[in-house]
Formats: C-alpha cells, sequence, structure tokens
C-alpha cells in the first residue's frame, strides 16, 4: 500500500525480514506421539546470539498427524506414504533465524506487490548451518534411528551408524 501511494520515504519496501527457518525430523524406535501435550512442548534459547546479537532459536513443537502431511520432505507418493506410517515415532526440531540479511519488496508493471528474498548474508547462512547441525546432533543423541531434512528439494537422510558429519555436511557453503 504504501508502495502503491508513494506514501513512507525512501525506506518503504526495503529490508524485507521473513525469519527464515528450518526442521530436521528424528525417526525413534518408540512412540513419539508429537500431537501429545500441549501446543508447544519445548524450547532452547542458547542459540539466539551466536555472534553479533544474530542466531537462532530452537523449538520441538506438537505436531498432529496431518499437520506432517503437509510439512514432512516429499520425494514422491510411495515415500510420502511410507513415512506418514511413521509419524507416531518422528519428533521434530524446528528453528528461526533473527536474520542478519533482508530482502525487499517492489511493485510490478500490474500493480502487484512482489517480495524477493534470499538467505545470501553470510551470518545467517553460517547460522542456518548451525542450526541444521545441531538439529541432527541433538537427534542422534537422543537416540534416532534415523534423521532427515529437507534442503532445495535435496532429502538428506541419516540412519544410526552412518557418519554423523556426513548430514551436517551437506549443507551447502551457501544458501541463496
Amino acid at each position: 500500500l504504501l508502495l502503491r501511494t508513494g506514501i513512507g520515504g525512501p525506506a518503504v519496501g526495503k529490508y524485507l525480514h521473513v525469519q527464515p527457518r528450518g526442521a530436521v525430523y528424528g525417526i525413534y524406535k518408540e512412540k513419539q506421539r508429537g500431537w501429545w501435550g500441549s501446543p508447544m512442548t519445548a524450547n532452547c534459547e542458547e542459540f539466539t546470539n551466536t555472534g553479533d546479537g544474530y542466531g537462532f532459536y530452537m523449538e520441538i513443537p506438537a505436531f498432529a498427524p496431518g499437520f506432517y502431511a503437509s510439512v514432512i520432505p516429499w520425494a514422491s507418493g510411495r515415500q510420502h506414504k511410507e513415512m506418514m506410517t511413521r509419524v507416531p515415532y518422528i519428533s521434530t526440531f524446528i528453528w528461526f533465524l533473527r536474520e542478519k540479511g533482508h530482502g525487499q519488496v517492489t511493485i510490478d508493471g500490474a500493480g502487484n506487490a512482489v517480495p524477493t528474498y534470499q538467505l545470501n548474508d553470510e551470518t545467517d547462512q553460517k547460522n542456518f548451518r548451525h542450526a541444521t547441525a545441531t538439529a541432527i546432533r541433538i537427534h542422534e543423541a537422543a537416540g534416532a534411528q534415523e534423521i532427515l531434512f529437507a534442503l532445495s528439494n535435496k532429502l538428506i537422510t541419516w540412519q544410526r551408524g552412518q557418519d554423523l558429519e556426513d548430514p551436517c555436511e551437506q549443507v551447502p557453503e551457501e544458501l541463496t
């Protein structure tokens, strides 16, 4: 609205913050029943400032099966159906960055708002990789038999007995 009307000055449309986030799924031997209990079962603020006031906030939310169906990494219909049978055994760690970088909003020729955002700030990329690796390591320490996360339409998996550093290193240096 401010861009269309010209009200607001030169900063209008600049400095779009979207709180980038990610998720790592752990599959355990024991049922986790992620839909049981309060809506927000646990959180971790240890990493909210990893340097210069930026970092990430980690949560272990309660998820119902229907929500899992909409967010678990998708590779194929068969894979998705198989994953849904494992939902009772899944626990999810999600995180939100307090990002240093930003995007912008412009107006196209038809007058529509066009948001643009890329995770290309070096601090934000470092914190995203740190959050992913931290969630992977916590799942492994808690006994997950399998860990997975999706990144840029790539499903990254780990199974107990494999080298834990391998999935941590698969998070690319540049996330754009």
